[in-house]
């Protein structure tokens, strides 16, 4: 695995990582218990943090740029179990079965906090373990927590190999929320740990180890890190839209990185028939007011309707973009 100090200097220098004044020091007459109390979210709001982390992990396979699935159009089973896992998780919010489940991992993690190891160490330690969080033995429903993590890694690393040789890419890539997703892992980790840890473990390990993290990624005090860059987001509602009204778009298209979204959409823009489309759409449309935008989707929902048969060129060369033909052109 690629050292997490060797990433981080890569990624700073691309502006990814952002730096921190020191705060001022002032009295708390606070006791640690009460702090604490205060400061750290609920275990069910830790909880559904990285259980929506973890499902935009297992977006990408293992090359760390195309969607994760097996033959056909199933899911992965890792993604399966996940699923599975959150519908039992839904029902059983209440139970303390899962936070004990997690209290058992951390009890077999905590001799590492013990020897003081560096986080590097911790994860490639944490990488070569095969933990299962499962309401019970052989059930469908479980979070293969090891594999997960594996993922986070051969996509930061993937990044990593892809800026070594594309540096005039380097800014775009580094600039991905995936960069750092062993990172973000780990920091949703330790915030559950801090659940599962008593008073003592609290104040000597486990803070110490949230705020190296948070510290490391420019994060404030509970701050949950941003694991999208909201564009795979965005063509996902845009291609569900689509298929809705009838339009055929690709599937299990790649994943695009900011620049490659770029390049698309001035290429989408520079056609005379688009332009005149776009302006006719949204004309009359206030676009600073945020309550005009159901409006403005309602009317490219029309105007998409009624060109679903036969779609312009140019929207046929948009739905087409691939990360490696970003122009949609030749299909």
């Amino acid at each position: 695995m690629i050292s997490l100090k060797v990433r981080y200097i890569k990624i700073k220098m691309s502006g990814k990582v952002i730096e921190q004044n020191e705060p001022e020091e002032t009295e708390d007459k606070r006791s640690d218990s009460q702090i604490s109390a205060i400061s750290h979210p609920s275990f069910p709001e830790t909880f559904d943090h990285f259980l929506t982390f973890a499902e935009k992990v297992l977006q990408f396979n293992v090359s760390g740029e195309l969607l994760l699935t097996s033959v056909g159009n199933q899911s992965n089973v890792i993604q399966t179990s996940l699923t599975n896992y959150r519908k039992v998780y839904n029902q059983t919010r209440g139970s303390t079965k899962h936070i004990e489940k997690f209290r058992d991992i951390y009890g077999k993690c905590r001799p590492q906090f013990l020897h003081e190891v560096e986080l590097d160490t911790f994860m490639d330690w944490f990488r070569k373990t095969s933990f299962v969080i499962s309401p019970q033995e052989k059930s469908r429903s479980k979070i293969l927590l090891t594999a997960i993590f594996r993922n986070c890694c051969r996509i930061a690393e993937h990044i990593s190999e892809e800026a070594e040789r594309n540096p005039d890419k380097a800014d775009d890539l580094y600039d991905d929320p995936a960069a750092i997703y062993p990172e973000m892992f780990m920091l949703h980790l330790f915030r559950i740990f801090y659940h599962c840890a008593d008073e003592t473990d609290r104040t000597t390990i486990i803070n110490n180890r949230i705020e190296e993290i948070e510290g490391t990624l420019g994060l404030t005090k509970n701050q949950v890190p941003v694991s999208s860059d909201g564009l795979n987001d965005l063509f996902s509602a845009a291609t569900d839209m689509a298929k809705s009204i009838g339009l055929d778009v690709p599937t299990n298209a790649p994943q695009m990185s900011s620049g490659q979204f770029r390049e698309a959409i001035n290429t989408l823009t520079k056609d005379p028939s688009t332009r005149e489309a776009i302006r006719d759409i949204f004309q009359g449309v206030d676009l600073k007011d945020p309550k005009n935008m159901p409006g403005a989707v309602g009317k490219i929902l029309q105007r998409m309707q009624s060109n679903a048969e036969q779609p312009p060129e140019a929207i046929k060369r948009s739905l087409n973009a691939t990360v490696e033909n970003p122009t949609g052109k030749g299909k």
